[in-house]
């Protein structure tokens, strides 16, 4: 059985570039923030998953848990333009985060960091039917990325790049 963080999936479903170097300043800024404005959480939620006949247990933390059941995911938008990019990427998490624990609602709440201001998303019902088709092809995409790193060291070793 494979392990795999809530993390992970949502970053395979969403980078575009698994290359992509992320400045120390943004992780620990939205560090600070999710202190700040109380999104930390010490629950991890998991739950067992078997997609092609492979089993997997998936674990993630979420920001918050409300008193009512609902899931919050806070993001930070470090540009005005990718506000809505990382509200779908949190509702996504989210949605998945509800599947995990059987939790009836999810929000993505976002804070602009430009404009210093946290935006509260709109809070939605759990849809088992989206959770589970993210995971899968999630984890389809995980899969052939592992593959290709695979492949790709084999390749560098026999060309004498990598030992």
């Amino acid at each position: 059985m494979r392990k795999v963080g809530v993390g992970k999936l949502v970053d395979m479903l969403y980078k575009r570039d698994f290359s992509e170097f992320v400045p120390e300043w943004y992780i620990k800024t939205g560090r600070i923030l999710h202190n700040k404005f109380g999104y930390y959480q010490n629950i991890t939620l998991a739950r067992y998953h078997v997609y092609n006949k492979e089993s997997y247990l998936i674990l993630g933390t979420p920001d918050r848990i409300e008193d009512d059941g609902t899931i919050v995911e806070f993001k930070v938008a470090f540009s005005p333009r990718t506000i809505n990019y990382q509200r779908r990427k949190g509702e996504t998490q989210a949605n998945i985060y509800c599947w995990l624990g059987n939790f009836p609602y999810y929000r993505c709440d976002v804070y602009s960091y430009r404009e210093n201001k946290l935006l509260y998303g709109e809070r939605k019902p759990y849809d088992e039917d989206k959770a589970v088709t993210s995971v899968n092809l999630a984890l389809e995409l995980l899969n052939e990325y592992t593959k290709y790193l695979a492949k790709r060291k084999k390749l560098l070793m026999e060309n004498g790049w990598e030992s």
